[in-house]
């Protein structure tokens, strides 16, 4: 794969804005718009978009090859986010579920041995109207392309996130059923699914550059597994709940784990590309300072980019999302009231403004100590 433009090297903060309309004014001077935006319902926000395109910001619009909607199924709320996807009125207005709209298209859709279409994350109570896909269909894959050109034409945005890049957890529940084109259901390898899945993503790279303006980059960012294939198609890789999460309790590392964790991604660094840490503060059960803290020291030992939900603002921001989501938490049932997430639902942890503008307007490649620095002890 090509190396990544030094552009990315002057990116040191990540803003992911999946909120139903403009940043109040509170928050809006939390963003600098010379860095990097992510957004799924960016009908909900075009001044902050116009923001960015004039501050010379990467703009990327959030999708996902591993689920696609059934627009007319979707609650037809007012534009939002419940639970990992957008309503109705945000998705109809997103170039790239419009071209992927299961509708009319159940040979796109992934099955389960008894014939029902299978849910994000095999979760039921997902939000309606949301399917898992089946990326070896070629159909499915033209409307990916279809999709992605619909993106890169667009001046909204410079590229995209990939959010559920997780082709290699496909063994989990395995078999699998697909539509033939007779309309009979047919095995679908989790070997199959897999490779299916990556020649889509480098697919809809390929699409995406040549689809954009003349001289103009398309951006990949991907949120998911981070194996060498991956380092290999990505400009970043996200490391989603780092060091500590209202979901995730293995990912509450120590400042040596997580520096090791950074440690991985030698051959996206040897491409120009960078992993971006996305944090979720405000759940782990201790200050928002003590873990901002935490972050900051491990970030100055280990090149990254900086991501937040915007969580140290405003924990609430996330406080839906985590509350429909914290059965992920582990596999022996939903959490218990001592839960560190559970505890800051609870009491609807309040946010710290000043410390969200150090963390967001840090000048982090200036604090940055070279890579064989000694990690710092613990908080």
């Amino acid at each position: 794969m090509a190396d990544v433009p030094s552009r990315l090297r002057e990116i040191d903060i990540c803003y992911f804005w999946f909120q139903t309309g403009e940043p109040e004014a509170a928050l809006r001077r939390l963003f600098r718009a010379d860095q990097m935006l992510v957004v799924s319902c960016p009908e909900a926000c075009p001044q902050l978009l116009a923001d960015f395109g004039r501050g010379g910001g990467l703009r990327l619009l959030y999708i996902s090859i591993y689920k696609a909607p059934l627009l007319a199924q979707l609650p037809p709320d007012a534009p939002g986010w419940k639970g990992g996807s957008p309503a109705r009125a945000s998705a109809e207005q997103n170039p790239f579920w419009r071209q992927v709209n299961l509708q009319g298209h159940p040979e796109w859709i992934l099955y389960s041995t008894a014939g029902q279409p299978r849910r994000p994350f095999d979760d039921p109570n997902y939000m309606p109207g949301w399917q898992r896909t089946a990326p070896s269909v070629a159909h499915y894959q033209e409307a990916v392309a279809r999709g992605i050109q619909a993106v890169a034409q667009d001046g909204r945005f410079d590229g995209v996130y990939l959010d559920n890049f997780i082709p290699g957890r496909c063994g989990q529940a395995l078999p699998w059923l697909v539509l033939d084109d007779t309309g009979h259901y047919k095995n679908c390898p989790v070997e199959v699914y897999t490779e299916a899945f990556y020649d889509l993503t480098r697919h809809l790279r390929q699409r995406g550059q040549s689809a954009s303006p003349a001289g103009k980059y398309f951006w990949l960012v991907i949120n998911g597994e981070c194996d060498p294939r991956a380092q290999a198609l990505a400009d970043s890789l996200v490391i989603e709940s780092f060091m500590f999460s209202w979901a995730w309790p293995g990912s509450r590392l120590t400042d040596a784990a997580a520096l090791e964790k950074l440690g991985q991604f030698e051959s996206l660094r040897a491409r120009g590309g960078r992993p971006t840490v996305l944090c979720y503060f405000g759940f782990s059960g201790h200050p928002l300072r003590q873990d901002a803290t935490r972050v900051r020291r491990v970030l100055q030992q280990g090149d990254a980019i900086f991501a937040d939900m915007l969580t140290l603002a405003r924990p609430a921001l996330l406080s839906s999302f985590a509350r429909a989501n914290l059965k992920q938490s582990g596999h022996a049932g939903p959490p218990g009231p001592n839960h560190p997430a559970v505890a800051a639902l609870a009491h609807e942890l309040p946010g710290d403004l000043e410390l969200a503008r150090e963390m967001y307007n840090a000048p982090w490649a200036a604090v940055r100590r070279p890579r064989h620095s000694p990690p710092h002890g613990e908080v």
